[in-house]
């Protein structure tokens, strides 16, 4: 179970970010260039446009990773991300 932005999201071992949003109907993951909503292309980690915030413990700082390169972990908070900065 992974928390995206303050919703418990359900997901089995194995399951990578990408794939327990994308089962819940969640489509836009990361904000491009012109703020347009962008979410998954190619599903296997060359396109980063499933880029996503992730903090997977309580005190770490969240990284920037590949939502469809990153397996889901117990006590994973994800959020969506501005790639490019305010």
């Amino acid at each position: 179970m992974i928390d995206f932005e303050g919703k418990l999201l359900q997901g089995r071992a194995g399951d990578t970010i990408a794939g327990v949003l994308l089962a819940n109907n969640l489509r836009f993951f990361v904000a491009g260039k012109q703020r347009s909503p962008r979410g998954p292309f190619c599903n296997m980690g060359i396109c980063y446009d499933c880029l996503v915030l992730v903090r997977e413990h309580d005190g770490a700082e969240p990284r920037m990773r590949r939502g469809c390169m990153t397996a889901i972990a117990l006590g994973m908070k994800v959020n969506r991300c501005d790639a490019f900065g305010e």
